[in-house]
């Protein structure tokens, strides 16, 4: 992740190094010094691990010097090992020296904590724009009746017609349980054993919770064989 960097560190004796007084004797020594304050500052803008992507005339442009002392600068810092030249771009070496591992941490910290916020406003409005979802409707006692006989009744045709029939006597729950347990019933019958089961419109619009169930007929049985009964009285006449 890239973090934003508005410092470098330098300690406080910088220019008392050997690299810094031997360069300041150099012509144009100071301008050096300077310029190589200007490309640490450069690098920790870049924040590429202190590889500056510029040419020396990009750094001529970029730094207001004339070409001749941007190259002569360069050719001195790279000869006390300030810089280098790697992959077509110069780096400053020892770049973990002017930055603070402390201070990137806590730049990354920070940089985490802002984005997760920005992440969670943009959430909030996203949420707060976004149309509410409606509501599931609430079914009336009505469908919910209506309900409980369609899932007793065995022979699943015509819903909707058989709901505008059931709709049309407005059954409270006892007319309701007295169909329920009608149909209960009549599923024991042997017309709806066979499969001869009226649709449910049908059952609805006769008021067939009004049947009168006959009972079962007795299987037919041979009767009884008939015998010689043996009369005492005429006996006893002869």
């Amino acid at each position: 992740m890239h973090v934003d960097i508005k410092w470098i560190k330098l300690s406080v004796s910088w220019y008392k190094s050997d690299d810094v007084q031997l360069i300041r004797k150099l012509p144009d020594g100071d301008t050096i010094a300077l310029m190589f304050v200007m490309l640490l500052a450069m690098a920790g803008d870049r924040n590429e691990g202190g590889y500056i992507p510029y040419s020396e005339e990009d750094m001529s442009a970029l730094l207001d010097l004339p070409l001749p002392t941007v190259r002569m600068a360069i050719r001195a810092m790279e000869s006390r090992g300030m810089v280098d030249f790697d992959d077509g771009m110069f780096h400053v070496t020892n770049w973990d020296k002017y930055q603070s591992v402390e201070g990137m941490e806590k730049i990354k910290e920070q940089n985490r904590i802002r984005k997760a916020r920005q992440r969670e406003r943009q959430k909030a409005l996203s949420d707060a724009s976004a149309p509410a979802l409606p509501e599931p409707e609430k079914k009336s006692a009505m469908e919910r009746r209506f309900e409980r006989f369609w899932k007793a009744y065995p022979k699943k045709v015509g819903k909707g017609g058989a709901e505008k029939s059931f709709a049309k006597y407005k059954p409270d729950d006892q007319l309701t349980e007295t169909m329920i347990r009608a149909i209960e019933a009549q599923k024991k019958s042997r017309q709806w054993k066979e499969g001869y089961i009226p649709n449910p419109q049908t059952w609805l619009n006769q008021k067939r919770w009004l049947d009168e169930m006959d009972e079962e007929p007795l299987p037919f049985t041979d009767p009884p064989e008939l015998g010689y009964i043996r009369d005492e009285s005429i006996e006893d006449w002869n």
